[in-house]
């Protein structure tokens, strides 16, 4: 075991000993008090050894935390699949739409191939903007 590690392994059974002489002085009515305190040395000295741990790993922000995983897409690249795949269907079902009225009602069906588009407006309009409030929530 090296000096260092001896060092912090002293100061922590210290810091230990310190807190049960403290418990032992103040008695019972502060033992909430005395292990709240010692709770929290004992938390900031594993954070202090799961920092070094992972500087020593080498951490490319500074071992302070785990860095992000490189291999995943972007997040526009993600939610934009939904965009494009609604997009495509809606656009496939305005040209069938369109074709088959005016196969089926000629140049007469103008308004209706002009309310199927505007359906398909609305659609894809509806869908980009749940889907940027949705992401703001």
């Amino acid at each position: 075991m090296s000096e260092q590690t001896q060092n912090r392994g002293d100061r922590v059974d210290a810091e230990i000993r310190s807190a049960v002489a403290a418990r032992d002085d103040l008695g019972t009515d502060y033992d909430d008090v005395v292990a709240e305190g010692l709770v929290d040395r004992i938390g900031e000295e594993i954070d202090r050894r799961i920092d070094a741990r992972l500087g020593a790993v080498g951490a490319p922000n500074g071992g302070t935390a785990p860095a992000a995983r490189q291999d995943t897409a972007p997040e526009w690249i993600i939610r934009g699949w939904s965009t494009v795949l609604v997009g495509f269907v809606s656009l496939v079902v305005g040209v069938a739409s369109s074709i088959l009225l005016l196969i089926a009602l000629g140049t007469s069906a103008t308004l209706l191939v002009m309310g199927v588009w505007t359906l398909v407006v609305c659609a894809n309009v509806g869908h980009s903007l749940g889907r940027d409030l949705a992401g703001r929530r």
